[in-house]
């Protein structure tokens, strides 16, 4: 929905400090799933499983939240499904779960990886004609690196995309907050305006047209 608005205004890039701020929101929703504990206090080990642009959510105030666990997990919970039958969105998925595998919280990681990179570098990662061929782009290809594909493109931040994106899970980040962390330090040290103000003033900026209709449209419900 911000992609088409922005498209709509003729913002051809997506501000650096506000994908950030999505990605490092989506890092501490994930964080907050993956550590939450039970009444007995041991890990429920939830995964999402469908991290994907439709499931983040940005407010108007500019908060970041993770949202839709129709298809979550617990690590601990056997699960009455048809083998083989892939949950979540295909260019989404990382390459154990295109494959079919067991998968744990590392998966999420890979989706936010996928799109950290969407959303620095404006272009799709994993797209084809078909699920089949996107699932193959996923499994069996060598996955670019943002600098092939976005010119100047900064080599720290990109560490931090290939590492989400490892194709062996051991070799991904073990967890959503040490992701979350080096993108903050990645942020301190290029001091980008990152925050829950700028990102707030910006939405209500691109959505003003439809801030306004809405409005209108409550002050013509007020007299009823």
């Amino acid at each position: 929905t911000i992609i088409r608005e922005m498209k709509r205004k003729s913002v051809s890039e997506f501000p650096l400090e506000h994908a950030l701020a999505i990605v490092i929101g989506l890092c501490a929703g994930l964080v907050y799933a993956h550590e939450k504990k039970g009444v007995d206090g041991k890990t429920l080990g939830i995964v999402h499983r469908d991290i994907s642009p439709q499931n983040i959510v940005v407010t108007m105030s500019g908060d970041i939240k993770v949202v839709d666990f129709g298809v979550a997990k617990s690590l601990h919970a056997n699960e009455d499904s048809k083998s083989g039958h892939l949950k979540g969105k295909v260019p989404y998925m990382s390459p154990e779960q295109a494959d079919g595998q067991e998968i744990d919280w590392r998966s999420d990681i890979f989706a936010a990886g996928v799109i950290l990179f969407e959303l620095t570098t404006g272009k799709r990662l994993f797209k084809s004609t078909s699920e089949y061929d996107t699932l193959k782009l996923i499994c069996e290809t060598e996955y670019p690196l943002p600098s092939d594909v976005a010119p100047n493109y900064p080599p720290q931040l990109e560490r931090v995309v290939m590492k989400a994106l490892a194709k062996n899970r051991d070799a991904r980040y073990q967890s959503a907050r040490d992701m979350q962390a080096d993108l903050e330090a990645y942020v301190r040290q290029e001091r980008l305006p990152v925050s829950t103000v700028s990102m707030g003033a910006w939405m209500q900026t691109l959505f003003a047209d439809k801030l306004a209709e809405q409005k209108a449209d409550l002050q013509g419900i007020k007299p009823l």
